[in-house]
This record gives C-alpha cells, sequence and structure tokens, in this order.
C-alpha cells in the first residue's frame, strides 16, 4: 500500500469490466469504476465472487429485467 502497510485480503476488490466483443487475446481493460486493468495483471472470475467495487456497482448496467410483465 502507498502507507507502506501490506495489502490484506480484505483490501482486495473484484472491479467490473465490459469485455470487448470479439477479442481472444489480451487486452487492456477499463473498469466501471474508472481502474485502468493491464493484461496480465488481474484475476478473472466468473460470475459474482468477492468484495465488488462500489463505484464499478452503480456504475454497470444492471441486469436485463427478466420479470414478467402484471397481469
Amino acid at each position: 500500500m502507498p502507507t507502506g502497510r501490506v495489502a490484506g485480503e480484505s483490501d482486495r476488490q473484484v472491479h467490473l469490466a465490459p469485455l470487448p466483443a470479439g477479442v481472444d487475446g489480451p487486452v487492456r481493460l477499463v473498469a466501471f469504476c474508472g481502474l485502468v486493468i493491464q493484461p496480465g495483471t488481474v484475476d478473472v472470475v466468473e460470475g459474482m465472487s468477492g468484495m465488488p467495487c462500489t463505484v464499478c456497482l452503480l456504475r454497470s448496467p444492471g441486469p436485463a429485467n427478466t420479470a414478467a410483465p402484471a397481469p
């Protein structure tokens, strides 16, 4: 950490970033919070797991509304 403190598990966050269509190799990503993610510097997780970045959650598009219409 910038203060000299060692980063612990509580400091880790999961950022959300859109994946460009049609790209199959390493690519620079920009998370919804603005964090630039260089190829090979992060672990990719499937689905939602870990401590989410609050700004990424607030700025990311929500899931498609799949609720049935009201009768």
